[in-house]
């Protein structure tokens, strides 16, 4: 009987000011480049600035804010610039770990890739930026993983991370019903079953075309 009764988690209070500040993030009570001054913020919180500085630092490595020339944090704000260059980068390393993938995708693996597919069809058509996000970044990284590659795995989460976090923030300003169309996923999966590395090539450049990606300017606001 008591194999079943499994030890109570206990939730620090930076985990908690973490999970306050992204849902303020991802509701659009923080904007994108905004500036987050520490000290007021642990006021706010009503917790002490370690507590604050190790819950920054867990959304910075989501992503979700930046550490600035400055040494200033602010909410991850990429420019169209950075965004292009960031894809331009990703269609040569993915096409790389697509191309590995194909021999790992085992019926497992691809029952995996559509049940994601599935979950973002149902979060794009209820609008909640968060889950879809979440689940078009695991979506990329269960394909990275299946390459075997775990240098190129590291280097692309490393390098992808900030632009989908950056996306999930902003996705909120599409006026639209729907968010991007997950269908887009499938042509990638499917090129993957194929192997063929053209194909691949191809399925990549569609998919970055035709998500939507914010279009800040330039600027030298950090």
């Amino acid at each position: 009987m008591t194999s079943c009764i499994r030890p109570i988690q206990l939730v620090s209070l930076s985990d908690r000011a973490a999970d306050q500040l992204r849902d303020a993030l991802l509701k659009g009570l923080l904007k994108s480049g905004e500036r987050l001054v520490e000290r007021d913020l642990a006021e706010r919180l009503g917790i002490s600035k370690t507590a604050l500085r190790e819950a920054l630092i867990r959304l910075e490595h989501e992503g979700l804010i930046q550490r600035t020339r400055n040494k200033e944090t602010r909410v991850a704000l990429l420019t169209a610039r950075q965004i292009h260059e960031v894809n331009q980068i990703r269609i040569a390393l993915e096409a790389v770990a697509f191309l590995d993938a194909h021999a790992s995708l085992t019926p497992e693996a691809e029952k995996h890739c559509r049940d994601l597919i599935v979950r973002m069809d149902r979060a794009s058509s209820k609008r909640d930026c968060h889950a879809y996000s979440t689940l078009d970044f695991e979506f990329h990284q269960h394909l990275w993983r299946l390459s075997g590659n775990e240098t190129l795995l590291k280097t692309l989460v490393h390098l992808c991370r900030p632009l989908f976090a950056y996306c999930m923030i902003e996705l909120r300003n599409i006026p639209s019903d729907t968010l991007e169309n997950p269908g887009n996923h499938a042509a990638l999966l499917e090129a993957v079953r194929a192997g063929d590395a053209g194909r691949i090539q191809n399925a990549l450049r569609n998919h970055i075309q035709n998500s939507w990606y914010p279009a800040h300017e330039e600027s030298e606001n950090r």
